[in-house]
């Protein structure tokens, strides 16, 4: 009985290791991967608030050239632009 025990204690402790090894190696796989899926993100997400801040400042800038060399309204120039972005988002919706 006791060279029974001593293998199944063996054995035991030999595959109890070997799956704790095997699931250090899967968290800090998984670790890696969701960093890396976070840095992706982070990339999206900047490139995308900055797309917008662009997007804002053309925007203005086609108004104040609407306004000071065109001479129209700024009403009239808030409308152009409006129907142009909306006419533009329509256009990628498509």
């Amino acid at each position: 009985m006791a060279i029974l025990d001593f293998l199944k204690e063996s054995f035991g402790d030999f595959f109890s290791n070997m799956m704790h090894n095997k699931k250090e190696d899967m968290i800090y796989r998984m670790k890696i991967e969701m960093w890396k899926f976070q840095k992706k993100i982070m990339r999206m997400v900047i490139s995308a608030f900055i797309l917008l801040l662009s997007l804002a400042l053309l925007s203005l800038s086609i108004i104040f050239y609407l306004i000071e060399y065109v001479h129209l309204s700024k009403t009239l120039s808030f409308l152009i632009l409006g129907i142009v972005l909306l006419i533009i988002g329509i256009l990628l919706k498509i």
